[in-house]
Formats: C-alpha cells, structure tokens, sequence
C-alpha cells in the first residue's frame, strides 16, 4: 500500500559551477545546465507518481526560457510504497547520470581516441551529483523537513570514485602502480605521484576554466595534448581560446549551447556587456556607418552593416593594441594599427562634444541578489500550502526580474526563487539592481499581508527583504575572479545588517574601493552618473584622517573643509552627506572614488559643469 513521503532532492556544488566561468558563455551555462537537468528530472517523476510540488513552482517545469529559472533544490510529497523507494533513487540518480552524459559529452563524436572519451565521460560523472532523500510524512511538516536537511547535511560532498583512476586519467598507469593506494595519507600518494610523473602535479595541465581536472589530450608523449586541441580549435576556433586547454566537463560546459540547447541569440561578452552604451549612442546619433567604415579592411568584419553583430570588443582601440587580439581574427600589424588610429579619432572627436558624449567604456558591472533570512522564513511557516503559495510568488517575482534587467540593457544569468545573478553597463545596473529589490518587496508584500500577517503580525522576519552585491569591474578582469568578488559583497551587505547593498569598483590594476549602504541611498548615489567631482578630494580626506582616532564630529568637519575648499554646491554637497556614514573613518573616501567612477564611466552629459571644479 502507498504511503506519502516527503521527498527533497539537491545538486550540490552549484555555485562553484557557476563560479568556474571564463566567459559569459560558461556563466550562462554553469547555472543553466543545473537548471535544465532539475527540470528533466521534476518532469519524469511529474509523469510517473505525480507528486505535490512544493518548490519549485510546478508551472516552471514546462517553461522555455533559456534563463535559469529555478533552482538547485526541490520539495514535493510523493506517494510511494515501501518497497518502491530503493526502486525510485535508483531510477532517479540513473536518469540524472543519463541527462548529464547526454548534454555534456557533446563532443564526443570529434574524438577518435576512446581513452580520451573515457577520461572526458569519468570527468563529467564525477562533476556533479544528486542527492535525493525521502521521509515518511505523518503530520508535521517542518519536522520532517528538517530531518531530510539533516540526512541531506551528511550526504553532501561525499561522492565515491573508483580508486584506479585520477580522474580516469592513466598518465600513471594505476592498474600496474597498484602499489601507491597502498597509503591512505594523500599527501603521500601525491609524493608518489610526484616521482612517477612530476609534471601531473606541477599544474601546468590542469584545466584552463576550474584548475581542477587534468585537460582532455594529454598522453605520456604530449603533457600538453598539443596535437588533440591544435585539431579541436580547428573546428571550434571562436569557442575555445588560443591557450585554453579544457577537462571534459568545462569543455561540454562551453558547447552546451550551440550544441545541445541550440539557441540562437547570442550571449553577450563581457566587452559586448561594457560597450553597450556606447553602441546606443553611436546608433542614436546615426554615427554607425561612421564606425562601421573603420573596419572595412578587416576581413571577417568588412560585411558587417549591423553594429550589434560586431563585439563591443573591437570597438575598443585597446584590442588593436594587442598582437594575441588581432591574431585571433587574423588580421595583420599594418591593418590592425590602422583600425586603432582610426578609432581613437573617431572618440577624440566624438568625446569632448556635448551633443554627442561617446568614448569607450572599459567597466561593466556584476548584480548578485538574494532574498534575507529566506531558510528562516520557510522554517517557521508550518502549513506547507503557504509555503506552496510563496513558491508561487517567488516564481512570478522571477518572471518580472528578466524585464527589469532587458530594461536597464543587461543580460540575465539566472532569476530563480530570490536569486539573482545579471551583468549590466555600468550606467544601468545600480538602478536595475534597486528596481529587482523594489519588484522582491512589491511581490512578497501582498503575500505577507494574506497569508503572514494574520498569523505572526508580531514577527518582523517575516518581512521580506533583499541584500545584493554589485561589482563594477575591469573588463579584462578574470570573469571566475570577479564573480568571486560579487559573492563577497553580496556577504558583507548581509554582515552589515542585510536589506542592503555593497558596491564595489574594481580597476585593471586591482586598485578598489567598496561601500556598504541602505537602499534608499542608491537614488542619491546615481545622481553622479550626471555629476562630477574632484578627483583628489578623496586622497586628501585619507590623508588627513589616517592617524587619527574614530570621531564622527571631526571627520565630518575634515569633509565639510574639504568640500568648501573645492567649492562643492550646498545641494551636492548635502547629497555626499547623506550618503556618508561618519562612523566608518574611510567611508567619505570610499564613497568620493565610487561616485568618481561612476561619473568617469558613464556617457551622461552632466548637468552642470560648475556642480563641483
């Protein structure tokens, strides 16, 4: 006889997926990928024991978007007997096995070599995995709950691989040095390893995209598979980088979409992402065909007659700099030195005007948005239908955020439950990450008045609040770095009391600045998209402050000197103000070099040049 059971599937390690990411495409996929295969698998168990979804949002299942739009976990009651539950795991983790092989060993058919195919399948097994746990359900839902999380807890991370392989990788024959897995201590088995094949752990072959598994061609004669990928980048050349070694998984990872997805609109680079406003303001002041001239000598370019077809990275006279930048289209010196003076003239003339505004922008920004407290909301509702009902109200929160950031001309990476993850310009993304919080509060408030409110009206974690992380950064940075670094951020405006945002420039050098504030400041803040102010004001402020003890009054006195000496307007200078907390010593500097960054990267023709000299 059937019983119900709670059940509560996860994919672990997500976020490290989506963090391994050289270009946007293995940002795009790294959580689409997860996304794809939740779904595949939520809709096999929809048809076969039709389940009571909790999370995600049923809805969702049958949903095209090619944005992530739910998330690594779900949630649902299942009727099932007994006997039947070994049967279910079992067919569920197999079919999870057989969709990851399925998307991912998508280029399989290009190797000829079958112990390559096996290292890249052995690769791709041991990337990812599911954990699935079932509890009988008697009444009480959020104990049961618990209890899965708590099996889900000791799960987590453990994955067994078979002792033969390093990663089926046989650069050491394991099957004859069956001697080394004689010592249980890693670091012995690695100093074995060291003496066998010392170039195995020197990491020069480790993937180029995560630096944790050993690169697809490597063979006992060519450590580096110099003859494998010299073939691979023959037919796949715009997709794989002229150093870029690959393990299987990061290499499935990269082909996914033209391979298997087989959508057709593009994923923006991360240059693409930085110059699209000037590409906006080129189109509006009808100066494409201008521009378009500059690269009439350029084979593969010299056809273009639409300026969102060429990347925003050959608009940059930066790239024509670089010798390894125009050798990947194959262009020569002559040709290459020509576009960069022609395109530096085209700014030169274009930069100054007033009417017009145009340089190039080298920054772009990184949002990542999540809802506060979320697990401790869920915890304390005990009615699993209302938790039902905020499955729904995250699922149309996610629908909306896709149209906020379209708006402010971004790209969406993901959008599912509270989670957001967007690259934007930075002229947009301050403004689009406040409008994402806005639609969060708006979505979540009709369902707190009907369903929260009557119940636990004295419990203010109820409130529904949203912290982000915004990084403005070089667009030469390393994307797995900088996402890193949008993470953090993300953390600190949690740490500093959530409901908040951290926003954080980072330039080529890796000089920076951060500040943590309110949400409501970030109105005040973008007014300075439109207005400048003096470069040296914050370096004079540190100066004068970094001996000294905390004191609110004194280091608001050193401001106010600061900024009557530079002549600052009253209404400017009562906007700082108010954005500044003078309990944090540096935080006038810091936000003086983001204001200042903010003005240097945006096309805005400013309001009034006497604003501040």
């Amino acid at each position: 006889m059937a019983e119900r059971y709670l059940c509560k599937i996860t994919i672990p390690s997500v976020q490290k997926l989506i963090t391994y990411s050289k270009k946007t495409i293995d940002l795009w996929a790294g959580s689409f990928i997860v996304n794809h295969i939740m779904k595949e698998i939520l809709k096999n168990i929809k048809e076969k024991y039709n389940p009571e979804f909790i999370f995600p949002d049923e809805n969702l299942l049958d949903s095209n978007s090619e944005i992530a739009d739910i998330t690594n976990i779900s949630i649902f009651f299942i009727d099932l007997e007994k006997e039947k539950i070994k049967e279910f795991i079992e067919n569920t983790e197999n079919l999870f096995r057989e969709i990851l092989i399925k998307n991912l060993l998508n280029f399989e058919e290009d190797i000829a070599d079958e112990n390559i195919k096996n290292l890249a399948e052995k690769q791709i097994e041991n990337a990812l995995n599911i954990i699935i746990a079932l509890k009988k359900y008697e009444s009480d839902y959020i104990q049961t709950l618990e209890e899965l999380d708590k099996y889900i807890a000791t799960l987590k991370g453990f994955k067994y691989k078979e002792p033969k392989y390093i990663e089926g990788f046989k650069v050491v024959d394991l099957e004859i040095e069956k001697n080394i897995f004689e010592h249980p201590d890693y670091k012995v088995f690695m100093n074995t390893i060291y003496e066998l094949k010392p170039e195995v752990i020197r990491g020069a072959y480790k993937c180029s995209v995560c630096g944790e598994r050993i690169i697809l061609g490597a063979t006992s004669t060519d450590y580096r598979g110099e003859k494998f990928w010299e073939n691979l980048k023959k037919k796949y050349k715009i997709k794989i980088g002229e150093k870029e070694r690959l393990c299987g998984f990061c290499l499935g990872k990269r082909l996914f979409r033209d391979k298997v997805y087989k959508k057709r609109e593009k994923v923006p680079s991360i240059s693409d992402i930085s110059m699209i406003p000037v590409k906006k303001k080129i189109k509006e002041n009808n100066l494409e065909r201008e521009i378009l001239n500059i690269f009439k000598e350029i084979e593969s370019l010299k056809d273009e007659r639409d300026l969102e077809k060429i990347d925003g990275e050959y608009l940059m006279p930066t790239f024509w700099e670089n010798e390894k930048n125009w050798k990947t289209i194959e262009e020569d010196s002559q040709k290459a030195e020509q576009v960069r003076e022609r395109l530096n003239e085209f700014y030169k003339k274009y930069e100054k005007s007033e009417k017009y505004k145009i340089k190039p922008i080298y920054h772009y920004a990184i949002i990542l948005m999540d809802g506060d407290n979320m697990g401790k909301k869920l915890g304390i509702l005990k009615d699993y239908k209302i938790q039902k009902e905020l499955s729904k109200t995250l699922s149309g929160f996610s629908k909306e955020v896709k149209n906020i950031v379209n708006k402010n001309n971004g790209y969406l990476v993901y959008a599912g439950g509270d989670d957001v993850l967007a690259l934007l310009p930075v002229d947009t993304a301050l403004r689009c990450a406040k409008e994402i919080r806005d639609k969060f509060e708006d979505k979540t408030k009709a369902f707190y008045e009907e369903h929260i409110k009557p119940q636990y009206s004295d419990n203010m974690e109820y409130k529904f609040t949203m912290s982000a992380g915004v990084v403005f950064a070089h667009h030469r940075l390393p994307l797995n770095y900088v996402l890193e670094q949008v993470r953090q951020c993300e953390t600190e405006a949690k740490n500093k009391g959530k409901n908040r945002v951290c926003i954080k420039y980072i330039k080529h050098s890796y000089s920076y600045a951060q500040i943590t504030k309110e949400w409501d400041k970030i109105e005040e803040i973008t007014k300075f998209l439109k207005t400048n102010i003096p470069r040296t004001m914050a370096y004079q402020y540190q100066d004068l402050v970094k001996d000294l003890n905390p004191e609110k009054e004194l280091f608001k006195t050193i401001a106010d000197y600061l900024m009557k000496k530079k002549d600052i307007k009253d209404d400017i200078k009562n906007t700082i103000k108010n954005i500044v907390d003078f309990n944090e010593k540096d935080d006038f500097s810091s936000v003086l070099k983001i204001l200042k960054f903010l003005n240097e990267n945006s096309l805005e023709v400013k309001d009034d040049k006497d604003n501040a000299n």
